[in-house]
């Protein structure tokens, strides 16, 4: 799409949002009730994979394999985002605050050149984690 102002509608919520040429972005729509344009830097490595979360809760996390044992992505602040390149592989993770499991992710299955993001939103002890796929850009 070329870069300019825009109009974003997700269910009865409109959104104004302006888009840069060339960049990527992510419409989410929260539990607050209002949508939040994310934008996601591009992913060109054709050899690994990517993972990335999108943390828009209220509190910092850690995304692991589910036995806690390994950091996938290391403390993501609230509202901020960590990624880490990996090998290409199907894995189990979780989401730790600290040391304390808060809950299980959906497994995902991680080819060459693809990245995968975990958006998590929520608050408190009410989180909701949701893997959004993208195939590696074309350029």
């Amino acid at each position: 799409m070329p870069g300019g102002d825009y109009s974003a509608k997700v269910g009865s919520q409109t959104l104004p949002v302006k888009l840069a040429a060339d960049h990527y972005y992510t419409l989410v729509n929260s539990g607050s009730g209002q949508p939040q344009l994310i934008e996601e830097p591009p992913f060109k490595n054709k050899q690994k994979s990517l993972v990335r979360v999108q943390n828009l809760s209220d509190k910092a996390l850690t995304l692991k394999t589910a036995d806690g044992k390994t950091d996938v992505v290391k403390s993501v602040a609230a509202k901020g985002r960590g990624e880490r390149e990996i090998n290409p592989v199907k894995v189990s993770l979780a989401l730790y605050d600290g040391d304390k499991k808060v809950g299980d992710v959906k497994p995902v299955a991680l080819e060459r050149g693809e990245a995968a993001v975990l958006y998590v939103t929520g608050s408190g002890s009410s989180l909701s984690p949701v893997w959004v796929k993208r195939p590696v850009s074309t350029r």
